[in-house]
């Protein structure tokens, strides 16, 4: 996982394993002093992050199935904040991105070319509000970027 995990500007990588986040804070690509690391969710958890909050920093998240966790107030705990999701189905890659502009980066999942996303960031599928494309093609994989 890559982030803008401190005021610093610039992105930094961290790993997840079994509900565990090992961030590399300091950005001197090896774990230790000045790192951190955040439980977050369960083994068979997908680790996502984004800026859920639009302070410009990366928060962690997770994705078990249908069901999403997201770190709201980034502090690395399940609290009163987290945003806690029912949105997808198993199998689904879990994809997040700015999808309308606000600051706040917004879950999605994607399939063999469908593209199922939160437009508005509340967590619930709304046809007329949220967004469905079809662009890839089965076994593709999908990237989210600023192009």
């Amino acid at each position: 996982v890559v982030g803008k995990w401190t005021s610093d500007g610039k992105s930094k990588v961290g790993v997840y394993n079994d509900g565990v986040y090992y961030i590399d804070y300091s950005g001197d690509w090896a774990f230790g002093a000045g790192d951190k690391t955040v439980i977050y969710g369960t083994t068979g958890s997908t680790a996502v992050i984004g800026d859920w909050n639009a302070n410009g920093l990366t928060e962690v998240g997770t994705q078990t199935g249908s069901n999403w966790q997201l770190d709201y107030d980034g502090l690395g705990a399940l609290n009163a904040s987290t945003k806690s999701y029912t949105f997808g189905a198993a199998g689904w890659n879990p994809v997040i991105g700015d999808w309308n502009g606000d600051g706040k980066d917004k879950i999605g999942i994607y399939q063999d070319g469908a593209w199922y996303l939160d437009y508005n960031g509340n967590g619930v599928w709304e046809g007329g509000t949220d967004k469905n494309y079809a662009f890839g093609s089965p076994g593709w994989l999908p990237v989210i970027g600023f192009w």
